[in-house]
């Protein structure tokens, strides 16, 4: 029959299930319209109904952006490109894409491409076969060479600079790289309630504490191993970070899932209600495999990235006639999954699934969007390669991972840093170009995006492999580069060769200029870099001002002065500097204060560092902690740096009276209205820093009810 054919027809295009279900909803309306009409043949009736299913065709794919096609095939960048029909094991609105606005951000030609799970899994056979490639060269080498840089310990660390001077909350919030672009930490307030985090094995947990003028007393506490699904954690779980947002505490959690389904590290993002503080309701969690990289939080949209290895060991048990049995290792391959609360991970959909042209590394980056409102995952999106170091802005992801490798031709070891970007649009995320970079990052503040450019600095350093324990060691340092990338990733200018043996310590930038300090290996002198960007194809080096000791950070402190935090010349006192940089072409070192804060553990220029920081300019004080102490120094533009009269405030001692070692990474100081609170690991403890200095009130964790 004609309708049948039609069905034919329709099934050979292979459309959408939403398109074929509007065509043939249409076709079957306008079929009932025109019944009535006896005179009209039954071939015409169905003629004129198909007719007017093709215009819907037009709208819907025109207007409405409904998919022409159904999941075995897509089209990216015109071409059309084979993907997966395969559903999730089970339909849940978190597993689902939401419906997004139209971006103006389109993957360019140097885009990630969209790969099916049996190509993936040909490709990662491939860079295996690389990578044993170098390992035979590896092992038959055991030569220095001339070339370059990797991490070496610093984590991932973001457009415009965020100042934390003078918030319009009546109390301080996390210091982050990125204005709007908000970044998890272990302490946290709304203004009136305190939440700490206790990071300790088999006792995560975080308090919450009331606080009213300086006043504190116990509310409720959310323990790690107290949570619906913790039983599928190994002892090992941690919560590394958390945020408030929206009525909502979202709990990020790195832990070894032990599942029938699955076993291996995830990513975690746990959510509870705590619009009624005192008692904290579990909402739900979402589960993504991969080691937690970082993540940020813009408006209500949690982006969460996590990274992981692309092969898993099998353990097999053989018969062995002389000892029993004998175990046997087989590697296989494994994809990025997802899931919610206990149920089945599923394989990340192919259709979310990128790979580079090139070979990279057999790892992936798994980038996830959860609405923290809505309480629903977004999207998903997974790149094979790395991405140890992220920079978010309020418009795209940058996810950064190194590598060093042997190249025969320059008979060099050369570390390469890949960049893979992403853009971002209300949860949406899209990849969109990536490429790669000699030298390595030390960190995010190193990378930045202002005006449609991506700026961003390595460093190259000479490396050896040590062949007993196949680690590469560093020998030297070459130099840094600093790069302009468009929005597709191609280099549009660079500045090579910049300060020969020393590496960049920190970075910020201020719009059209970009500031860097560098330093010798093991020498504790630093000149501070001004570069101008505001012609992104002829960036230049403005001047340069040397000075002894190291910045770690630098902080924007107004539009003329840009604060810097690091260690004295004998690298044993946490020194501040500030610096004019009212004219780039002449940069002044205007202040200097040798603080006697030890910095023996400092780490200011890591992952976390800059959290440790708080600037209230509208106070005039510039605050950061420091061994077992939360510490504050005054500044004014006329007497530069000094102490206040009481300017050490001590954080809260364990049960015993103790503090566990001579540096606590665990500090933070907050400060609702004109009241301090340290807060660590053990309790909390309020002053009146501005009134007398006086110690108020303390709690302690340990008992807490």
């Amino acid at each position: 029959m004609f309708k049948d054919k039609f069905k034919k027809e329709l099934d050979a295009i292979n459309p959408s299930a939403e398109l074929e279900s509007a065509v043939l909803d249409k076709i079957r309306q306008e079929k009932e319209r025109i019944s009535s009409a006896p005179k009209i043949s039954y071939k015409k009736r169905w003629i004129s109904a198909i007719a007017a299913a093709l215009a819907l065709v037009i709208v819907s794919v025109t207007a409405f952006n409904l998919p022409i096609f159904n999941g075995s095939e897509h089209i990216l960048n015109g071409d059309i490109s084979t993907s997966s029909n395969s559903e999730d094991l089970f339909v849940d609105e978190d597993l689902t894409e939401s419906n997004f606005e139209n971006q103006d951000q389109q993957p360019s030609q140097n885009a990630p491409t969209s790969i099916t799970y049996d190509a993936a899994y040909k490709l990662f056979d491939k860079i295996a076969a690389l990578r044993e490639a170098q390992k035979d060269h590896y092992n038959g080498d055991n030569t220095a060479s001339k070339s370059a840089n990797s991490d070496d310990g610093q984590s991932n660390l973001t457009d415009t600079p965020s100042v934390n001077d003078t918030p319009s909350k009546n109390y301080t919030e996390t210091n982050i790289q990125v204005e709007g672009v908000e970044e998890g930490d272990i302490v946290k307030t709304d203004g009136e309630y305190i939440y700490v985090l206790r990071s300790v094995v088999n006792a995560c947990t975080i308090y919450i504490s009331k606080a009213t003028n300086g006043k504190l007393s116990k509310t409720a506490f959310i323990h790690l191993y107290h949570t619906p699904y913790s039983d599928l954690y190994d002892y090992d779980a941690e919560i590394k970070e958390f945020y408030l947002c929206s009525n909502t505490l979202v709990i990020i959690i790195s832990a070894e899932r032990k599942t029938k389904s699955f076993e291996g590290d995830c990513t975690i993002a746990m959510l509870f209600d705590v619009s009624n503080p005192k008692s904290p309701q579990y909402i739900k969690e979402y589960v993504q495999t991969g080691n937690y990289t970082s993540s940020r939080l813009i408006g209500d949209n949690l982006y969460l990235f996590s990274q992981d290895s692309l092969y898993g060991f099998e353990t097999i048990k053989k018969p062995d006639d002389n000892i029993g049995y004998t175990y046997e290792h087989k590697r296989f391959w494994q994809l990025p999954k997802i899931g919610v609360d206990d149920r089945v991970l599923n394989d990340i959909d192919e259709k979310n699934l990128y790979a580079f042209d090139d070979e990279v590394n057999l790892e992936y980056f798994l980038a996830v969007s959860i609405d923290v409102k809505k309480r629903k995952r977004s999207d998903s999106k997974a790149i094979v390669g790395g991405g140890s170091n992220v920079y978010v802005n309020n418009n795209a992801i940058y996810a950064v991972s190194s590598e060093i490798n042997y190249f025969e031709a320059e008979k060099e070891y050369i570390p390469k840093t890949y960049i893979m970007k992403f853009g971002i649009n209300k949860g949406k995320i899209t990849p969109l170009a990536k490429t790669n970079l000699k030298g390595t990052v030390l960190n995010r503040f190193l990378m930045d995006e202002y005006d449609g450019y991506f700026r961003i600095i390595t460093t190259t350093r000479k490396y050896r492999r040590n062949n007993c324990c196949a680690f590469f060691s560093v020998i030297g340092i070459d130099s840094n580069t600093v790069y302009v990338l468009d929005k597709d990733l191609k280099t549009v200018s660079s500045i090579k060769g910049i300060a020969k043996g020393e590496a960049v310590t920190s970075s910020r930038f201020m719009g059209e200029i970009g500031y860097f300090c560098t330093s010798p290996m093991n020498v504790n002198v630093d000149p501070f870099f001004a570069v101008d960007f505001s012609n992104p194809k002829n960036p230049k080096i403005l001047d340069s001002l040397e000075f002894p000791g190291v910045v770690n950070y630098l902080h924007p402190y107004d539009d003329n002065l840009m604060l810097g935090i690091g260690e004295t010349e004998s690298g044993k006192n946490v020194k501040l500097i500030m610096f004019d940089v009212s004219n780039p072409k002449k940069i002044k070192r205007l202040f200097t204060l040798n603080t006697n804060v030890s910095c023996a553990y400092n780490s200011f220029n890591v992952s976390n560092g800059h959290k440790k920081i708080n600037i209230l300019k509208d106070k005039g004080i510039i605050c950061f902690s420091g061994e077992t102490k939360y510490n504050i120094y005054k500044f004014s533009k006329q007497k530069g740096f000094s102490p206040l009269e009481k300017n050490h405030f001590s954080a809260k001692t364990d049960e015993d009276g103790d503090i566990y070692s001579s540096w606590d990474d665990s500090i933070r100081g907050v400060f609702i209205d004109d009241y301090l609170y340290v807060c660590n690991a053990h309790g909390i403890v309020s002053y009146m820093p501005f009134k007398g200095n006086k110690k108020i009130s303390e709690i302690l964790f340990f008992n807490y009810p």
